[in-house]
């Protein structure tokens, strides 16, 4: 399964080369990225304000489908202990997220952000940007209030409160 398959879109219109559209459009905005072709995704590391992120933009246009999945990892693994904490907490910030949904492998504790660009209407740069900007920005928006949830013992129910205190010293 492809990832407009995993994320349920149908775009119908053909859109070329995707994989090196996506490629041109993170050298154009300078994103230091390694392209992997055989697996259609750009792997691309971007700075927030408190964690370097590893950011994945898969593409996908098989036949007339065409989207790019974007995919923002948080650096960071959520103790087993943790895990439901802050599974409630990533509930609560997705049913406030209006484009993006945060998700948590049980496995193992990581944190992802995933957004996408259905491209049904035809490819522009900014619509894989804006799916990439939402990625990134959920990251940095939620990622210390996350963290005050998994290491820091702070309550799931109080995820939207500590995210909008941001830097203030009380977070934790």
């Amino acid at each position: 399964t492809n990832a407009c398959d995993a994320a349920g879109l149908a775009p119908d219109t053909p859109h070329g080369d995707l994989f090196d559209r996506v490629g041109r459009f993170l050298r154009g905005k300078g994103f230091p990225h390694e392209a992997l072709p055989g697996r259609e995704f750009h792997a691309v590391r971007y700075d927030i304000a408190h964690a370097s992120l590893r950011v994945i933009l898969e593409s996908s246009d098989e036949g007339e489908r065409a989207c790019v999945l974007a995919l923002a990892m948080l650096p960071v693994r959520v103790p087993e202990r943790r895990r439901t904490a802050v599974a409630e907490a990533l509930c609560r910030i997705n049913y406030v997220t209006g484009n993006g949904v945060f998700e948590m492998d049980f496995r193992d504790g990581e944190i992802r952000v995933r957004t996408f660009a259905d491209l049904g209407a035809g490819y522009a740069d900014a619509i894989v940007d804006r799916a990439l900007g939402s990625a990134i920005g959920g990251a940095d928006k939620y990622f210390a209030a996350l963290m005050a949830v998994a290491y820091g013992n702070a309550d799931p129910a109080q995820v939207l409160e500590l995210a909008q205190k941001g830097d203030e010293r009380g977070l934790q």
